[in-house]
């Protein structure tokens, strides 16, 4: 399984509505959960989950106002495709954002999550295997605790 980490930091001097946005494949078939979504296709799925507070989660398909969740692999053409939007409202706002890959259905466990200015630290178990990922600046450092 292929795993992703996307540390977002958005700030603004006044309150914004920010839209965390990431478009899946059409015919996904994705699932919302309380922090996260993941599809179910016979292969090739993703699992998109937050891991910082707990934005709102949408799914939008083939919207025209405004025009989002569309793909298209020819000109001309479009057919409908999801797209998971995470909604935060605030000055300063952080999407921890945990993307992993997988055949079947992804199945990450998180524990261990310290977020601080400028970094995070966290545990990944996928199976049997299991890391530690230490971001600090510019500095990432990922420890195999076990292998899977």
């Amino acid at each position: 399984m292929d795993l992703i980490l996307v540390d977002d930091v958005l700030s603004s001097s006044a309150p914004h509505t920010y839209r965390q946005l990431w478009h899946l494949a059409d015919k996904s078939n994705p699932i919302i959960g309380a922090s996260s979504i993941w599809t179910r296709r016979p292969r090739g799925n993703v699992l998109v989950q937050q891991l910082n507070g707990k934005p709102a989660l949408r799914l939008i398909s083939g919207s025209t106002s405004p025009i989002q969740g569309w793909i298209s692999r020819h000109y001309g053409r479009k057919v409908k495709a999801p797209v998971v939007e995470a909604i935060v409202r605030g000055r300063t706002v952080r999407y921890l954002t945990l993307i992993a890959v997988a055949t079947g259905r992804p199945t990450v466990r998180v524990s261990g999550l310290e977020v601080r200015p400028g970094g995070f630290g966290l545990t990944l178990t996928v199976g049997s295997r299991v890391e530690q990922v230490l971001v600090d600046g510019s500095r990432i450092e990922v420890t195999p605790l076990s292998e899977g």
